[in-house]
């Protein structure tokens, strides 16, 4: 079967944008407040930690209201139906479970439909047979009929997103600062990002985006021999001052609880 991902994903993003235009008329919305993030493979993280790379095929920011990131795949349905995936990996998943359990919800989306160049499908329709998987329920192959419990129509799923925000509010209310950021939010990033308390996220959306992401690069990568000195020089120089020393002691709590856990999840794959 020829791979046809990158046109299963054209598909679903004009479906995306079908459903933010419909929903966004209705509130009288402009469809410029519509931002869209499309890395290229190159620019595709392979494990959590990346800070140049992002674990996302497609990212979605609609201006004071949502922020959903999507990784798409291709599901063979050609011929006799097999539920198994053109491409699919299990450190990739294992990556996207992990930066869920951080804060960030990056969810599989695939067609249930046979894609056919000759045969056009409309937006609508593929917002009702694109299928949404949490990353800790995806599998391979898997059974898509019934939809649920394990899946849900991309319909539904937007749905659902814009009925509660509060699990993106932080990314929200960063991008609507400065749009810029957007092109920053990278694997780690995002991952601190979601586990900073208000005010420590307030001090990286103050910053310039190449700033706040070269500031949580350098702390959460510090040697802990230099973390000293390091805060005695936040405070002392940066404009910000305390706001910065406190930022920095959460991003040094967050590395230690990071290397912790990545060891306990590498001592639970070896004996399993």
């Amino acid at each position: 079967m020829p791979k046809q991902e990158s046109l299963i994903q054209f598909q679903i993003v004009e479906a995306i944008k079908h459903y933010f235009r419909n929903a966004m008329a209705a509130s009288n919305i402009a469809p410029a407040r519509v931002h869209i993030s499309l890395p290229s493979p190159a620019a595709q993280a392979k494990n959590a930690e990346e800070f140049g790379r992002k674990p996302y095929d497609i990212g979605f920011y609609v201006e004071r209201t949502a922020v959903l990131f999507l990784e798409i795949k291709e599901l063979e349905v050609q011929g006799p139906i097999s539920g198994k995936f053109s491409e699919y990996k299990i450190d990739q998943q294992d990556m996207l479970v992990t930066v869920s359990d951080n804060g960030v919800d990056i969810r599989y989306a695939y067609n249930t439909w046979a894609f056919d160049r000759k045969v056009a499908i409309d937006e609508d329709l593929v917002l009702d047979l694109t299928h949404v998987r949490e990353a800790r329920k995806m599998k391979s192959p898997v059974q898509y009929q019934p939809v649920r419990p394990d899946a849900e129509p991309l319909r539904d799923y937007l749905d659902a997103l814009l009925q509660d925000l509060r699990g993106a509010a932080k990314l929200v209310n960063l991008l609507d600062e400065d749009v810029s950021h957007f092109d920053y939010l990278n694997g780690m990033p995002l991952m601190i990002l979601m586990n900073l308390d208000d005010e420590q996220a307030e001090v990286v959306i103050a910053l310039d985006p190449k700033q706040s992401l070269r500031v949580m690069k350098e702390l959460f990568t510090l040697p802990s021999c230099d973390r000293a000195a390091k805060r005695a020089n936040l405070g002392a120089s940066n404009r910000y001052g305390p706001e910065m020393v406190l930022l920095a002691d959460k991003i040094f709590d967050m590395k230690d609880a990071w290397v912790l856990s990545k060891g306990k999840r590498l001592t639970t794959l070896k004996n399993n």
